[in-house]
């Protein structure tokens, strides 16, 4: 192995772990929405039609 591939081994490892890490952050994100969501509506099921305004 020449420099060159190293270098090229590497860019492609932090290029795979910056996109892992993306990915990774967008399903947390949508999991944390998902699930404040259903904290909300579960509150408000709880208040019952009258509390509710």
């Amino acid at each position: 192995m020449d420099a060159f591939d190293i270098l090229l081994t590497f860019a492609c490892i932090g290029l795979a772990m910056r996109l892992g890490w993306s990915i990774g952050t967008a399903l947390l994100d949508a999991a944390r929405d998902v699930a404040s969501e259903r904290r909300e509506r579960h509150q408000t099921m709880r208040k019952g039609p009258r509390d509710n305004d």
